[in-house]
């Protein structure tokens, strides 16, 4: 077992069960870990095998809290619409994926909060087909890239092995997790809120 693995288990972390599936129309369910991380420096990104420029905004569903909706432009080419639905009867997230025009995004974009543009770079992991993907945001008071990322990866059940990422980390707090310690939420939150350059400055309460 892996150094990194190893820590994320002694300390009882559970994996994030955020998932992105590139079937369109289809509801898939998907399991995939979610880590907030504080690099020493951006350069070892450049070493990523792709590179994607995403503008992404929250749509707000009312009240029913297992239901979230999500769109989002890739280097202004292609235009999603991602719903995902949570259960307590299945593990991860059932997720549909829709192809939208410019002009649809646009549309939905009116009714969107939570608005964030970030850099995608993915990271194929040596003898696996497991990819890390990481999303570099902008810092809100000085403009450059963020030290802190935020990394994906998408697993096909929880006993997959987790390989570490081709970087070196300088702390990391694993999300979408149960029972997290209030400094991890509220650094999550700060990110979130406070550090990483938003497009609207408004939340949806």
């Amino acid at each position: 077992m892996s150094t990194f693995r190893e820590h994320f288990f002694r300390k009882n972390l559970f994996p994030g069960l955020n998932a992105v599936e590139q079937t369109y129309g289809k509801a898939q369910q998907e399991i995939e870990y979610t880590i907030y991380a504080e690099l020493y420096d951006l350069d070892p990104l450049k070493q990523a095998f792709h590179v994607e420029e995403h503008e992404q905004w929250r749509i707000p569903l009312g009240i029913d809290a297992n239901v979230r909706a999500r769109i989002r432009a890739i280097n202004d080419r292609e235009w999603q619409l991602t719903t995902k639905e949570s259960s307590d009867e299945w593990v991860g997230n059932r997720e549909r994926n829709t192809l939208l025009t410019k002009d649809d995004f646009e549309t939905w974009k009116k009714v969107g909060c939570d608005g964030f543009k970030k850099t995608r770079h993915s990271f194929r992991c040596e003898g696996s087909d497991l990819i890390w993907e990481v999303d570099v945001f902008k810092d809100r008071l000085t403009g450059q890239s963020h030290l802190w990322v935020k990394m994906d990866m998408e697993v096909k059940d929880l006993d997959q092995e987790i390989p570490k990422p081709p970087f070196k980390v300088k702390e990391f707090i694993l999300g979408d997790r149960d029972g997290a310690p209030l400094s991890e939420r509220v650094k999550i939150r700060s990110l979130w809120e406070n550090q990483w350059a938003r497009l609207d400055g408004k939340d949806d309460d």
